[in-house]
């Protein structure tokens, strides 16, 4: 569903630990976790990076992002400053 078309101010305008993923008009792929209402996110989104379609995940203290760094440490964000053990994630892998 194209971004214009959902409002997301709607529900969830409390500030927490958000997790979202989003395609640009050219078809790359944006990850994103922070702390922000979904409103805040969603704007972000649109503002920076152009997103058309993005989709929410699951958020507060589940909301967390981990990546390898260039010299392949772990490194790993998370807005609450908390973390939970999760059952189901998220992995993009790149070749």
């Amino acid at each position: 569903m194209p971004l214009s078309t959902v409002r997301p101010y709607a529900y969830r305008a409390n500030d927490a630990g958000r997790s979202a993923a989003g395609l640009t008009a050219d078809q790359k792929l944006v990850l994103i976790t922070a702390r922000q209402t979904v409103k805040q996110l969603t704007s972000y989104l649109i503002e920076h990076f152009g997103v058309q379609t993005a989709l929410s995940f699951d958020g507060g203290r589940s909301a967390s992002m981990a990546w390898l760094d260039a010299t392949n440490h772990v490194q790993q964000f998370a807005p609450s400053n908390q973390s939970r053990a999760v059952a189901v994630g998220m992995m993009v892998f790149t070749q």
